[in-house]
C-alpha cells in the first residue's frame, strides 16, 4: 500500500470503530495520532479510548497519555499481564466498549 492508502484505510478504522486500544509504553507518532483522532471526536461519536502502559515505564511515557482524565478514555499502567486482563475484562468482560464495567 501506499503512504497515502495506508492513512485513508487507517482513518477509516478510526472512524469507524467503537473502542480504540492503545498499548503507549513506547514512543510513537502514529499512536498519538490515533488517541488524539478518537477523543476528538469522541463527545459526537460516543467513541471511548483504553490506553494501557507499562508502569515500570512511567518515567519515559508522556504525561498526556499518564495523566489523560478525559472523560471517554479509561487509562491503566500495569505491571504484569494479569493487570492488563483484569483492566479488559473491567471494560469488556460482560459489557460493551461504552464504558460501563462488563
Amino acid at each position: 500500500l501506499t503512504e497515502r492508502e495506508v492513512f485513508l484505510r487507517d482513518l477509516e478504522w478510526l472512524t469507524s470503530c467503537d473502542a480504540l486500544v492503545a498499548e503507549a509504553s513506547g514512543s510513537t507518532i502514529g499512536v498519538g495520532f490515533e488517541l488524539g483522532y478518537v477523543l476528538a471526536r469522541a463527545p459526537q461519536s460516543g467513541q471511548r479510548v483504553y490506553l494501557l502502559y507499562d508502569a515500570a515505564r512511567r518515567h519515559a511515557i508522556s504525561r498526556l497519555i499518564a495523566g489523560n482524565v478525559d472523560p471517554h478514555c479509561a487509562t491503566c499502567g500495569y505491571g504484569s499481564l494479569d493487570e492488563v486482563a483484569c483492566f479488559i475484562d473491567h471494560y469488556f468482560g460482560n459489557g460493551g466498549p461504552d464504558g460501563s464495567p462488563g
